[in-house]
């Protein structure tokens, strides 16, 4: 890759990650194998709970039992003992969220 190549490559990542640092979950909806997220841009988007060891076996009134951050940006289940924060939503196995 050419240096060109590579700052526009980092051009485009830095107005991405600036992006994302604007959006918010607005609602979470929570299934027997996905949690699906509704965010503030428009888009919905989902995460396998399977991805997720202290919700792979809990039950879907634990797993609708959540708090949103203030910020709107983290998922919380205090009785689980787990926190997803939109990145996971949005990057996946990439963005680290699998334990």
């Amino acid at each position: 890759m050419n240096d060109l190549s590579l700052r526009n490559e980092k051009r485009v990542n830095e107005s991405f990650t600036k992006t994302q640092e604007h959006l918010t979950i607005l609602s979470l909806e929570c299934g027997q194998q996905t949690i699906n997220a509704s965010l503030s841009d428009g888009r919905s988007v989902s995460v396998p709970i399977a991805w997720f060891k202290r919700l792979r076996n809990a039950t879907l009134e634990q797993l609708n039992n959540y708090e949103l951050s203030p910020a709107g940006c983290v998922v919380h289940w205090e009785e689980l003992d787990e926190d997803i924060s939109i990145k996971s939503f949005l990057n996946g196995l990439k963005g680290g969220c699998c334990h």
